[in-house]
């Protein structure tokens, strides 16, 4: 596959809400959000698109939305978060 055809990782601000994408060769990942104060606000298991990828549509989510994955139970920093 050409590099134009890779899915895109990350957090990416949609309308009404943001789009969170990983890759693990772990069979489940989620993504856990947090406040300014980085106190948690709600873990969101991710759907797995196969091949290891993995998202989920969080409604009401932002700009600057501080964000982990979590793999196996850890709490990892998205790899492509600012």
């Amino acid at each position: 596959p050409t590099q134009s055809s890779w899915p895109r990782f990350g957090a990416f601000l949609t309308e009404g809400g943001v789009v969170f994408r990983g890759f693990t060769d772990a069979p489940e990942l989620a993504v856990r959000l947090f406040d300014e104060e980085e106190a948690p606000l709600g873990t969101h298991p991710m759907r797995p698109l196969g091949a290891g990828v993995f998202e989920v549509f969080i409604a009401g989510a932002g700009p600057g939305q501080l964000y982990k994955l979590v793999v196996e139970g850890r709490e990892l920093p998205g790899p492509y978060a600012r």
